[in-house]
């Protein structure tokens, strides 16, 4: 593609102004041009850069930016405000894609007038056990928020899911890395991806991570707990950046005396609910030589520090609550294993993601409740299915408040939205053989990708129930920005999309080409709802990465159609 223009914000001390043919033009927005494929905007000025802004020259008319937006401070942490989004089909490339940004460079995306920025350098991410350097500076995924509830911390992961830092948003630069016994410096195991790292959600605790013990070494143990099958929390210093020691919260390893040889987890995309006292996890037996498969399921109170639901093979010597879930093709003493489990946001359902089973995989599961994905109560009863199959999915809010379970259904090709209170509430209905639909169907894949099939979506989770109505989703396809829907960041109308089209909301560019896993995008809203942080490569294909933020304006939400 070729590179659209772009411009760069200001510090927060410079004016608002315009560059055109060279020249600044102070406090007044002028007309530009785009001449011969270039842009006449961003001009440096005595080491600092002047915002700028392109008017003229794009197809689909003129930009939805303000006509003086307020200036970015550093790494684009100012605020802003739009006076509309973009709600059409125009292409959002990445900005000059053939120039990596500097770290601490914000971007205005020419179509969108969102700001982007690079926040993390690969580089800074040292002190990994062994020694190891990542290659990339990532965000994993899109299902939970990177950053702390106040908005002064982000989680930064490293490419080998066994490490991440904590890096000062303000600063965009790294106070820790994250160990198991930080007083062993680097002799300590880092803690990483498949510890399940997440923020208090409570408000109560802004400063707190809570991690799973999973592949930490009995030998550096926090008070001679199994760590496998241990949930633990450490807090973050506000005033130094740096971690406590952690803290044991539970060892389950005596919740499951019949289970001696593995570990608890949620298969890293799950998440508590959103107070951050309910949670779900698998016991897994990760020593079996022929695939993890999950012992158990359950749930857990941390507020009482109580199981509150079991979900086994056989619940035979087991404590109440204790259902039995006969998974036949599995061999006992295994369920079937899930993609993954976790709390609904309210933690009024524990949702198991199994997948659809078929002829050839899973078949004797077939119309049973491990055939598919379920919302059960906390105690394990009532399954309700809520999904097709065990697919890309994440969390959004009904107009009328009710959680729902967003997910690309791979049987009818629709995004579908599902209230998980009940089966008549989640609407649930056989398509052909065991393929379902359910919920509402609130945009065709047909739509986004103009029927080339090659497009792949990821869907984050809005923390605040007030924002109802809409789904937040970010795409990744490796024919690049070739129709409108490929490559971006959206927010969907949650609208019956076989009556009425829903509306789509353009955030702009991922800034990222996929061509890999670690290359998905995986954009990931954060609690606040003010930025979508994102692991971005801006098009270069060389194994390059880095964390993006994409901050929003601060009026995204009243600039969205309302019902």
């Amino acid at each position: 593609m070729p590179s659209l223009p772009f411009a760069r914000a200001a510090s927060a001390s410079t004016a608002p102004c315009l560059v055109i043919a060279g020249k600044v033009i102070a406090g007044k927005v002028i007309a530009g041009k785009v001449i011969a494929g270039k842009v006449i905007a961003g001009k440096v000025i005595a080491g600092k850069v002047i915002a700028g802004l392109v008017i003229a020259g794009l197809a689909g008319g003129p930009l939805p930016a303000a006509a003086q937006p307020t200036p970015a401070g550093p790494m684009g942490d100012g605020s802003y405000t739009l006076p509309s989004l973009v709600t059409d089909t125009r292409l959002m490339p990445i900005p000059a894609p053939g120039a990596y940004p500097v770290q601490g460079d914000t971007v205005i995306d020419p179509v969108s007038g969102m700001h982007l920025s690079r926040f993390a350098d690969k580089s800074e991410l040292t002190g990994d056990y062994g020694g190891y350097h990542s290659a990339l500076s990532a965000i994993v995924y899109s299902r939970y928020s990177p950053t702390n509830t106040t908005g002064e911390f982000v989680l930064v992961h490293g490419d080998n899911s066994t490490s991440a830092w904590v890096y000062r948003t303000a600063k965009h630069r790294p106070t820790t890395i994250l160990r198991f016994k930080p007083s062993l410096g680097a002799a300590s195991r880092a803690l990483g991806e498949l510890n399940e790292l997440r923020w208090d959600y409570s408000g109560k605790f802004p400063y707190r991570l809570y991690f799973v013990g999973r592949s930490l070494p009995a030998s550096q143990s926090v008070q001679g707990e199994r760590p496998g099958m241990s949930f633990y929390r450490v807090d973050i210093d506000p005033a130094t950046g740096q971690q406590g020691t952690p803290v044991l919260i539970r060892d389950f390893s005596a919740d499951f005396p019949g289970f001696t040889g593995g570990e608890i987890m949620n298969d890293v995309e799950g998440d508590s609910s959103h107070d951050s006292r309910r949670w779900a996890w698998m016991v897994m037996d990760t020593q079996r030589g022929n695939g993890y498969l999950p012992w158990a399921i359950f749930s857990y109170d941390k507020a009482q520090d109580t199981i509150t639901g079991r979900l086994q093979r056989s619940c035979k010597g087991s404590p109440a609550p204790c259902r039995a879930l006969d998974t036949p093709a599995t061999p006992a003493p295994y369920l079937t294993r899930p993609n993954m489990v976790e709390m609904s946001p309210t933690g009024n359902r524990v949702v198991v993601h199994f997948e659809r089973a078929y002829a050839g995989h899973n078949e004797a599961d077939i119309g049973t409740v491990a055939d598919g994905p379920k919302a059960f109560r906390r105690d394990f009863s009532k399954p309700v299915r809520i999904g097709a199959d065990a697919t890309h999915s994440g969390w959004a809010w009904s107009l009328d408040g009710n959680e729902l379970f967003i997910s690309q259904n791979n049987r009818n090709d629709w995004i579908e939205a599902v209230d998980i209170r009940s089966d008549a509430s989640a609407k649930c209905q056989k398509i052909s053989d065991n393929s379902y639909g359910c919920g509402t169907k609130v945009i065709p894949y047909s739509r986004l990708d103009g029927g080339s099939w090659t497009l792949g979506m990821h869907f984050g989770r809005l923390y605040d129930r007030n924002k109802r109505g809409w789904l937040v989703m970010n795409t990744y396809d490796s024919k690049g920005y070739t129709t409108w829907g490929k490559n971006q960041n959206l927010l969907v109308q949650i609208n019956d999309g076989t009556q009425k089209p829903s509306v789509v909301a353009r955030l702009g560019s991922t800034a990222n080409q996929y061509f890999d896993y670690r290359s998905e995008g995986s954009g990931a809203l954060d609690f606040q709802g003010n930025s979508i942080w994102t692991t971005g490569n801006w098009g270069f294909t060389d194994g390059r990465g880095d964390v993006f933020r994409i901050r929003l304006p601060d009026n995204w939400f009243e600039l969205l159609p309302q019902p």
